[in-house]
């Protein structure tokens, strides 16, 4: 039997609406000073733009490809289709398939080879191949310090100091929120400073 649905549930998104759409182009659109910048910007009618950042409308197939062209996204990213990348290139959605990295790591190596710095590539070629285990040690040790600065965030760095250092029930220390960064920061920098001493030495 067909399973019934309330005319709420119909409500909800009307027929050739689709709210990730909606979401996507206000966000795309705030770069802008106005809806009337951003609809010449992309060379289509005010009145059309203004349907579609309210969500009263989904732009046809056209309109669509000339959204995602002047705006470098792709299609699919801007339908909200599942899995979607943002960026439209086949080289950086490949590279994101190959290594597991996101989109955004893709895009930044991209940007570091391409600086205008002859000595980029072929460190960072340097570390990939011969310094692997020194690399991991130290990306190790940034993401614990990321991660706990994140989980605290929402403290003023200057309280955390209010909190002290306890003992654990074996009597080992577990360390306050404020020395657990500062302790997870100078790991960090070691490795680090480890890494460029063994690049030094080769």
């Amino acid at each position: 039997m067909k399973e019934e649905i309330s005319y709420m549930e119909k409500k909800k998104v009307k027929p050739g609406r689709i709210p990730e759409f909606k979401k996507r182009f206000n966000e795309l659109s705030e770069a802008y000073e106005n809806r009337a910048a951003f609809a010449d910007m992309l060379g289509l009618s005010r009145q059309s733009v203004n349907f579609w950042l309210n969500g009263d409308r989904t732009p046809d197939a056209e309109s669509l490809r000339i959204i995602a062209n002047k705006l470098h996204v792709s299609i699919d990213w801007l339908l909200g289709i599942p899995g979607a990348l943002r960026n439209p290139d086949p080289d950086v959605q490949a590279a994101v398939s190959y290594t597991g990295l996101s989109e955004k790591a893709i895009e930044n190596l991209h940007f570091l080879t391409n600086l205008n710095d002859r000595r980029v590539v072929p460190a960072l070629n340097y570390v990939m191949t011969n310094n692997l285990p020194y690399l991991l040690g130290t990306l190790a040790m940034i993401s614990d310090y990321c991660e706990t600065v994140d989980k605290y965030k929402s403290v003023e760095f200057e309280k955390l100091e209010e909190f002290r250092n306890r003992e654990d029930i074996d009597g080992s220390v577990i360390l306050s929120p404020f020395n657990t960064i500062r302790y997870y920061k100078l790991a960090a920098q070691e490795a680090f400073a480890k890494l460029i001493e063994k690049e030094g030495d080769s």
